[in-house]
């Protein structure tokens, strides 16, 4: 075949300039479809098949060319006789390729990018007032009580579309729960929550007929802006959610890109059986989260959602979500009680590859598999799996604490970690999502061994909830301020319960008054047994107990007790589940069973693994530590104590470097 001939034959049949053309024209219709699907809310559906045919065109219209031309007889073959006497000229036998038509398409194509780029720097400044709403909890006027988890779902399932949206801020459900039944304004609830719109209604149910109502109100002007009723059989409530969410954005003025539009209208079930469990196990798996301390509630409420997405599955087994919400529960109960077995939190890491071979996109799989990854101390593939879980929900903030834990934990990157938590500031503004947040400052400043800023924190905890725990009595006790940590126990922590008591343990030990110190410890004893709950102090303070015991006149029981945490703490260890507080723990015993060789190979232990930095607390307590007295004096002791103030020091500076530059 000779290509030079056919090439200069392409060039005659005008063949590359209806390609050209075609091309061109293609991208100007995809255009123009794709704003009109998005303007009109018009199915995802309607661009990707105009795609497809603009797709499946390209072909036809070279062959087209390659074969016919216009004539005055009207389209001939190339090759016929009437063709070969065709008086046209190029441009006319071949209309619509010319330089001057394909000149004009690629002007308009240049001031439709530019269009775009202006109106995209227009969005973008506006998007510096953020616009954001809270979805309140749905008032259920049904009888029948035990159906309201179902009015909590579709709440649930409006506020996870609504999320979905970019640029658009929802306040988690756990913010709004204290609004159930409110008498306050919109205005009121809009100060407090920092949002500029509300969605309101109510959720009603008669046998399979539902009738969902609801109101979006502006919180500035507390005018209502839209107020719909929507009347369908309960087999139709997933679409009713999404709709509602279109809605919403369509009146508030936030585009829904062509991505978050497709997550909306996916339908994650047909079957409304596994549907209904699923929201029956979501309400269970609230209100266990929702319970200030782990205890015999907690467990049962977790099993019920157990039980409820298992139904959910046994109804539709390719139903992804549900086995997001088991990976959810698992984690949650075993995140203390089983770190000791072999298959730790084993089932999270299946439930979430599950969920995510059914359906790749769900960010929540990846999110909850990267908590897996760090408790297992897998740190590059818990940040593989929270970075994709951004990818798919910038917002995922279970993810962005997850990230932030890794680099200050395994990576020693303080800086990145303190940079997570300030994304996480610029998404949050409720009380309750401002807590949890301030918390997690401390636990920073904690590692630091701060004791200034993590006292700031806390502080700020106790503003926004004075009546909730916080972990002042650990900066009170490391710092031998016992009265005021007694004194804050006290106040804030009046119900009987594990986290009192072992709270009050620790305030007398750590001020060396045993007498009292063996009262809580053994009382933390009989709760955990009468609660059947072993809550993590019983895994991390067995020696503390130990040496309470000992000091009281308990040797016996005092050395089993000492004795027991040597072999739990090497147990992690074995199993690669360590953190640093645990090799200096080890050290702390053996440093008290006056085993000071062993005592001293702990430490280079804990310093060999970079300890002070990873868990810098101990810095302070080891100044007041009573287990370390007979090494107290030893020069080698001092030399460790001293690396680590050194150590720790040199990172505080670095950080405040960081928040220097940054305030510039």
């Amino acid at each position: 075949m000779n290509f030079k001939k056919f090439f200069a034959e392409l060039k005659r049949r005008k063949v590359y300039n209806v390609a050209v053309t075609y091309a061109v024209v293609s991208w100007i219709i995809s255009q123009i479809v794709t704003q009109l699907t998005s303007t009109f809310e018009a199915p995802l559906w309607v661009a990707k098949m105009m795609t497809v045919i603009l797709i499946a065109g390209f072909p036809i219209a070279i062959i087209l060319a390659w074969a016919f031309e216009m004539s005055p007889e009207g389209m001939v073959r190339t090759t016929s006789e009437a063709a070969k006497t065709n008086p046209y000229p190029p441009g006319k036998k071949k209309p619509l390729t010319g330089k001057l038509f394909i000149g004009v398409l690629v002007l308009i194509i240049i001031g439709q990018f530019a269009f775009y780029k202006f109106n995209q720097n227009e969005s973008y400044a506006d998007k510096n007032e953020e616009v954001s709403i809270a979805v309140l909890p749905l008032e259920f006027q049904s009888q029948d009580s035990e159906k309201e988890y179902l009015a909590n779902g579709v709440g649930d399932a409006i506020r996870a579309h609504l999320s979905k949206i970019k640029g658009l801020r929802v306040t988690p459900r756990i913010s709004v729960e204290q609004y159930r039944g409110t008498t306050k304004t919109a205005t009121e609830i809009g100060d407090e929550l920092n949002v500029t719109y509300l969605l309101e209604g109510s959720f009603f149910m008669v046998d399979n007929k539902v009738v969902l109502s609801v109101n979006l109100v502006s919180t500035e002007e507390e005018d209502q802006i839209v107020s719909k009723e929507y009347n369908r059989d309960y087999s139709e409530i997933i679409q009713v959610q999404s709709e509602v969410a279109k809605t919403v954005a369509k009146e508030i003025s936030v585009k829904i890109g062509p991505e978050a539009m497709e997550k909306i209208e996916t339908i994650p079930t047909e079957n409304t059986l596994a549907y209904d469990h699923f929201l029956k196990g979501n309400e269970f798996y609230f209100k266990a989260n929702s319970l200030e301390q782990k205890n015999r509630e907690w467990m049962e409420l977790l099993e019920e959602a157990t039980l409820s997405y298992n139904q959910a599955i046994m109804s539709d087994s390719s139903f992804a979500q549900t086995y997001v919400g088991l990976a959810r529960v698992d984690y949650k109960r075993n995140l203390d009680a089983a770190i000791l077995e072999d298959s730790y939190l084993e089932n999270v890491f299946l439930m979430a590859n599950k969920a995510l071979e059914l359906d790749p996109s769900l960010a929540d799989a990846y999110s909850v598999r990267g908590l897996y990854h760090t408790r297992v101390f897998k740190p590059q593939m818990a940040v593989s799996d929270s970075k994709k879980a951004l990818e798919i929900d910038p917002n995922n903030i279970e993810s962005l604490y997850n990230l932030s834990l890794v680099y200050r934990f395994f990576d020693l990157n303080f800086s990145k970690s303190l940079e997570m938590l300030e994304k996480i500031e610029s998404l949050v503004h409720s009380q309750e999502e401002l807590w949890r947040l301030y918390g997690e400052y401390a636990e920073f400043y904690v590692q630091l061994d701060d004791l200034e800023k993590e006292e700031y924190y806390l502080k700020k905890q106790q503003d926004i909830k004075p009546g909730e725990i916080v972990n002042f009595w650990f900066t009170y006790a490391r710092t031998k301020r016992m009265q005021k940590c007694l004194d804050y126990v006290d106040t804030h922590q009046k119900e009987i319960n594990q986290y009192r008591v072992s709270s009050l343990a620790g305030c007398y030990y750590f001020g060396g008054d045993y007498q009292n110190a063996i009262r809580y410890y053994d009382a933390m004893e009989q709760l955990v047994q009468e609660e059947n709950y072993n809550y993590a102090v019983v895994i991390r303070d067995s020696h503390r107990y130990g040496h309470t015991l000992i000091e009281t006149g308990n040797k016996v029981k005092g050395m089993e007790m000492m004795q027991r945490q040597i072999q739990i703490n090497k147990r992690l260890i074995e199993l690669n589940r360590p953190d640093y507080g645990l090799i200096y723990d080890l050290a702390g015993i053996y440093s008290f069973l006056g085993q000071k060789e062993e005592a001293f190979r702990w430490i280079d232990l804990f310093n060999e693994g970079e300890g002070w930095l990873k868990y810098g607390s101990v810095y302070s307590l080891v100044q007041i530590d009573p287990l370390f007295d007979s090494i107290r004096e030893d020069p080698a002791f001092i030399n460790w104590v001293e690396t680590g103030g050194k150590k720790l020091e040199k990172a505080r500076r670095e950080i405040n470097t960081y928040l220097e530059k940054e305030n510039n």
